[in-house]
Formats: C-alpha cells, sequence, structure tokens
C-alpha cells in the first residue's frame, strides 16, 4: 500500500500531496494510459480519492450511515480512484442509495468499450449452464486485481507498472449467484481477501439486453461504472506482497513465474542462459 502511494505521488507534478493528488485527474489518466480517452465530462473529480497510506482508510465495513442494499464495503487499500459522472451528485444519491459496489477486473485496452456499451455477458461459462450466459464481478477488489482479471501493464513513459479495476455500483435484486472463486486458490491454500470468503468471490448477473448488430448479450440498468481503480507500481507487481504472488507454484500455474532481469548485473553474472541457439537462413526468389 505504502508503495503504491508513493508511486501514484510520484507521477504528479510538484510532489503533491493526497488530498489533491488527482486534481488532474483526466490529464493524469491519460498519460497513465493511452488506451483510456474519456472526455472531460464524463469525470467527476470530486469523488476522485487514493486509498491507504497517505489517503483515506478505513478497517472492516464502512459505517458512514448509507445502506448500499446491505453490502458492506471494504477499504480498496493501495489504489486511486479516477471517478466517473453517472449523473448530478444529489440524483446519484436519491437514485443509487441502495446499491453496492462490486469490481470488474480488466485491461485498459476494454475501459471504454465497457463504458459505452456496458458489460457484455460471457456465454456457458463458469457455474452456467450450456445456454446461459452471465455477467461476472466481484465484491473484492484484491480478488478483481488478480492478473487474470486486472492486467499488469507497463508505462514506459511513467516507468510505473499499472493494473485496472472497474469500480461499479449495483443494483442487489439483481444478483443473480454467489458462488466461489475460479482462480485455484483452495488447490493452493490460498485465501483471496481476508474481509470475503473465497466461497462468495464471484457475483453472477443475468444480462438483460441483446445487440443484433453484434450478436451480443448485455446487462444495463442493473450495473453502473463509478470509477476507474488504478494501482501503481515501482517494480513488477509479481515481485510484491499479494495474495496471488506469494506461492511460487501459484505464479508457476497462471504462467506469471518468470526470471528478474536486473540490468546492472555484469555480464559475468548470475544470468539466465539459453542451453543452445540455432540459426536458420532463407532466401527470396522473384520479385515483391
Amino acid at each position: 500500500t505504502e508503495l503504491s502511494m508513493q508511486s501514484t505521488v510520484s507521477i504528479l507534478p510538484g510532489g503533491a500531496c493526497a488530498d489533491g493528488m488527482l486534481e488532474q485527474h483526466f490529464e493524469q489518466l491519460e498519460n497513465l494510459s493511452a488506451m483510456v480517452q474519456l472526455k472531460d465530462d464524463r469525470m467527476n473529480a470530486r469523488w476522485n480519492k487514493t486509498y491507504g497510506i497517505g489517503g483515506t482508510v478505513w478497517t472492516g465495513p464502512l459505517e458512514d450511515g448509507r445502506t448500499r442494499g446491505g453490502m458492506p464495503y471494504y477499504c480498496p487499500s493501495g489504489w486511486a480512484r479516477f471517478s466517473l459522472k453517472v449523473c448530478d451528485d444529489t440524483d446519484f444519491e436519491r437514485t443509487f442509495a441502495d446499491w453496492g459496489y462490486l469490481y470488474h477486473g480488466t485491461n485498459s485496452k476494454h475501459v471504454g468499450s465497457i463504458l459505452a456499451s456496458g458489460f457484455r455477458a460471457s456465454h456457458a461459462l463458469c457455474f452456467c449452464g450450456p445456454d446461459d450466459s452471465a455477467v461476472y464481478m466481484s465484491p473484492s477488489i484484491e480478488y478483481s486485481g488478480h492478473p487474470r482479471y486486472g492486467c499488469i501493464e507497463y508505462n514506459p513513459e511513467t516507468r510505473k507498472w499499472m493494473q485496472m479495476v472497474l469500480q461499479c455500483r449495483v443494483k442487489p435484486a439483481a444478483v443473480w449467484k454467489k458462488c466461489e472463486e475460479t482462480m485455484r486458490c483452495r488447490k493452493h491454500g490460498l485465501e483471496c481477501d481476508p474481509n470475503i470468503p473465497n466461497s462468495e468471490m464471484e457475483w453472477l448477473f443475468k444480462p438483460t439486453h441483446f445487440d443484433p448488430q453484434s450478436q451480443c448479450y448485455y446487462i444495463k440498468d442493473a450495473i453502473i461504472c463509478t470509477g476507474v481503480m488504478v494501482r501503481l507500481t515501482d517494480r513488477h507487481p509479481c515481485e510484491l506482497d499479494y495474495w496471488w504472488s506469494r506461492n511460487p507454484e501459484y505464479l508457476k500455474y497462471w504462467n506469471l513465474e518468470c526470471p528478474i532481469v536486473d540490468p546492472n548485473v555484469p555480464i559475468e553474472g548470475d544470468w539466465l542462459r539459453m542451453i543452445a541457439t540455432s540459426r536458420k537462413s532463407f532466401s527470396m526468389h522473384g520479385s515483391c
């Protein structure tokens, strides 16, 4: 968490304090990932926040007088939120007061299409029958931050590693199923989130709309995106202490295990060397 907060502060001019570090949210979000192109009127800077050391933090479910449909809201420590404008704040409180928070990990290149079209349902995947489709969400941002969902990306301009997760408000009555995790945690003895049992990590929603042009099913009027959550680190996330990075066998299972290359190691040092290499030659004939 501390590393993430320091990393986020370091990309802002003049070492801005935590309270104002996301003031230039629109420009900074584009700087963090060129894949995310959002118009200024889609953002709501009032609710930009950093969570954890140096920012907003709390323990246990948030007790602020809001019901959120009876869904507990835990601090997304180590993440920063770029808040999206759904409607005027007064209308938001009146319309979505009883909607709770869930998360959806994704690649930054998909953020724009999700915000434009809504969440597209997946067909016949986990916990679905052969004729069923569902949109998958999670109450845990840490589970959603698994690299299979919250893809690990590197920005050579900021020299930071980045993951993105969409923070959403959902209508509790629209939840179809609450199911166990699908990241093979039981096999490796891993707990994804101390606040949420592994048995309730995946929440499924049935789609409500069919798009004849794309031939895809989407969900609308039950899930709204309220923020783009970003986690920045100076080192590759696989080198840090997350629930999914602590077990070498687990990293290997998900093809996340890789040798760490230190460019400061001299040529005679402990480099990984290939046992053998081969070279093939070819030639072209005719005109191109």
